[in-house]
């Protein structure tokens, strides 16, 4: 095992140094596959260091798909594959699929409870320093610089801002002029697709966010629907289906919640490097918002031959009425969007722009993103501790509980789905099955779910205070506790 010097006096926390190099070790081939690593106490007794720091340095691998544990052994090195250098012929294209109508299902009354919103409560937002920032950019910015036109892909100022805020949140050396701003995801997909043309099928992760296939097939584009397997994508899934673009949430699958292994991503991209014409959107929604350990690096950062799109929002992190989204494209693919598509005007105000750029550079944006995971912990730990203190207890599981702001809820009950969501939305909650969010449920079994697709549900508890979380288990263990719903 070779000697680590951690640097105790620098502000990187020791765990981060010694992921760090154990990562570094690991993708270089130091430590071999199939390596044990050395335990925790004497990592902690060689380096001086706490137990508590080489146990966080060792999840944040693990979760990342660089070692697996094995039960009463230890952590062992899993393999890592590098991106292939080959090219291959296109693959041919499959058929379509229908969108389920439950997509669009719709509830009789507004819900006490809505466990499947994207919304942030009230007292999560920073109105007073938001209010405050908006005054001084009123008085202090030049006339012509908020009510001009700007820049089509965003205020120069913002997008310096952004390329900031993501090396510092995820580590990502951005050229800000790569950076193009716009009102919301949906308009990113819009203009991704103009860029790169309406002849191309797109792949989509199964289960997944369904309203992407109505986005894109909008815009005349084909999608197929690829299932999720054990760590990812189904690689063959996306060989067989024909795309030229496959749409990607390596960090925190929605609505899964799963973590795409680092081995899965040099696979993706190989696959991406077999044409030129294929790329990978790269959906990072919420992945500042992990709530335990540092945010999962991300896809676009292992990409060295440009073939990651990478696209995030504030819509969780922030506030989804602002509307605000941005994308970093390739730099061979930004020259092309100038040229093809650099007659657009942003579609987000200056006043807005120039108010958000002043938030993330002062500072007020990564505090207010701390206080987000402080108070999303709060209402992941009570809403879980309410349920394993009722009558669920023994009927109930939990995953992905620290990736971001939603996780999965099984339900181990007699009742069907239907029956759950039907007696949940009498007591005044609103949830959804995984199920709703597949359109290959029936051939969807398994994955990282023991039990299959079956009786689990996508939990977001980010529109709620602790209070309602507290309420909301409350009530959804009181509706399904009645006599003959445990299995």
């Amino acid at each position: 095992m070779p000697a680590y010097a951690l640097d105790k006096t620098s502000l990187t926390p020791l765990y981060q140094q010694l992921y760090q190099h154990l990562r570094e070790d690991i993708e270089s081939g130091i430590l071999k596959v199939g390596a044990r690593l050395p335990s925790r106490r004497r990592l902690a007794n060689d380096l001086s260091v706490s137990p508590a720091t080489v146990e966080a340095a060792i999840t944040q691998l693990s979760v990342e798909g660089y070692v697996s544990p094995k039960p009463r052994s230890g952590y062992y090195v899993n393999a890592i594959e590098t991106m292939p250098q080959t090219d291959s012929a296109k693959i041919a294209a499959t058929g379509k699929r229908t969108i389920p109508a439950n997509e669009n299902r719709s509830f009789k009354k507004k819900p006490r409870f809505d466990l499947t919103s994207n919304d942030i409560s009230n007292e999560s937002f920073p109105f007073s320093q938001w209010t405050r920032t908006l005054r001084s950019v009123m008085a202090e910015e030049p006339e012509e610089l908020i009510i001009g036109s700007g820049d089509p892909c965003g205020q120069p100022v913002l997008r310096n801002a952004l390329a900031d805020f993501l090396y510092d949140t995820r580590g990502m050396e951005v050229n800000p002029d790569c950076v193009v701003v716009a009102s919301g995801s949906q308009v990113l997909y819009n203009l991704c697709v103009q860029l790169l043309g309406h002849q191309m099928t797109i792949a989509i992760e199964d289960p997944g966010y369904l309203r992407l296939h109505s986005i894109y097939r909008a815009n005349g584009v084909e999608t197929v629907p690829v299932p999720l397997g054990k760590n990812g994508l189904s690689r063959q899934g996306l060989e067989e289906c024909g795309a030229s673009l496959v749409h990607v949430m390596p960090s925190h699958q929605f609505p899964t919640g799963r973590v795409m292994p680092v081995n899965e991503r040099y696979e993706l991209l190989a696959w991406a490097n077999e044409d030129d014409g294929r790329y990978i959107l790269e959906d990072d929604y919420d992945s500042e918002l992990r709530l335990q350990g540092r945010p999962v690096p991300t896809l676009k950062t292992i990409d060295a031959l440009g073939r990651a799109i990478y696209t995030n929002t504030f819509t969780r992190s922030f506030a989804p009425g602002f509307r605000i989204a941005y994308m970093v494209l390739p730099e061979q693919l930004m020259n092309l969007y100038r040229r093809k598509l650099g007659f657009y005007s942003c579609t987000v105000s200056n006043m807005t722009q120039l108010a958000l750029a002043r938030f993330i550079e002062s500072g007020k944006m990564t505090r207010h993103i701390a206080k987000v995971k402080t108070n999303s912990r709060k209402n992941r730990d009570t809403f879980i501790k309410v349920l394993r203190k009722s009558d669920l207890c023994n009927n109930i599981e939990f995953a992905g509980t620290d990736a971001g702001l939603h996780f999965m809820l099984h339900l181990d009950v007699e009742l069907d789905e239907s029956e759950i969501v039907a007696r949940a939305e009498e007591a005044g909650i609103r949830i959804r099955p995984l199920r709703d969010y597949s359109m290959l449920a029936s051939k969807n079994s398994g994955g990282d779910f023991e039990r299959g697709i079956d009786h689990w549900f996508p939990i977001s508890l980010s529109s709620l205070t602790e209070t309602k979380a507290e309420e909301a288990a409350q009530a959804l263990a009181h509706c399904l506790s009645m006599s003959g719903s445990f299995s």
